[in-house]
């Protein structure tokens, strides 16, 4: 077996070993399985074991390829920043796009001291992706100033949807079972104020 073959499987197996990482929620794994799943595809080294990148990512990784390439067309996108970003707090590939341009104004920091994105500071990390989605949002909304109540409407369902959003980032994260209780009965009143909206 020559050295190319058995680095090739060994990228494999590894590969192979991480399908619960590609299956989770959204698509979520680590930037180095994203790597290592876009040299398999472009350099063809699903060959020792299948004729096709569709065949390998369903029979070996139990994925769509259009699911293995998506994970691969983030990292071209985003390089592994995303990824880290996406385990620790659930952040979507969209809002990353929106927040992409701040965080590389701040050098690929989140903060100009350079928050560490390591677990015991996830808290901190959300509060400050929500403050870059917020300045985004900013930047990207025309601002108005008729008054007008088309104008109001606008606004309203604006702040309903970065509400959403900010409920969907934080039950997106890994976080305790009473904490979770806590989220969601928030936003159940949440719901049941603006049903109650006649």
């Amino acid at each position: 077996m020559s050295i190319d073959t058995e680095v090739a499987l060994a990228e494999l197996g590894h590969v192979c070993g991480q399908r619960r990482a590609l299956t989770a929620v959204s698509g979520r794994c680590s930037a180095s399985t994203a790597a290592v799943l876009r040299n398999i595809r472009n350099n063809r080294l699903y060959r020792c074991l299948v004729d096709s990148w569709a065949e390998f990512c369903a029979s070996r990784i139990h994925v769509s390829r259009r699911h293995a390439d998506r994970i691969i067309a983030l990292l071209d996108e985003f390089g592994p920043a995303y990824f880290e970003l996406a385990e620790l707090t659930g952040i979507t590939p969209d809002q990353y796009r929106r927040i992409h341009p701040i965080i590389q104004q701040h050098g690929n920091s989140l903060t100009p001291d350079g928050l560490s994105l390591i677990p015991e500071k996830v808290d901190d990390i959300v509060v400050a992706i929500d403050k870059f989605l917020d300045e985004a949002e900013a930047a990207a909304t025309p601002r108005t100033r008729d008054g007008s109540l088309s104008s109001r409407a606008a606004a309203l369902s604006h702040t309903a949807a970065k509400l959403a959003a900010a409920y969907r980032r934080i039950l997106a994260r890994p976080i305790p079972s009473h904490d979770r209780q806590i989220v969601l009965s928030s936003l159940r009143q949440s719901i049941a104020a603006l049903t109650a909206v006649k």
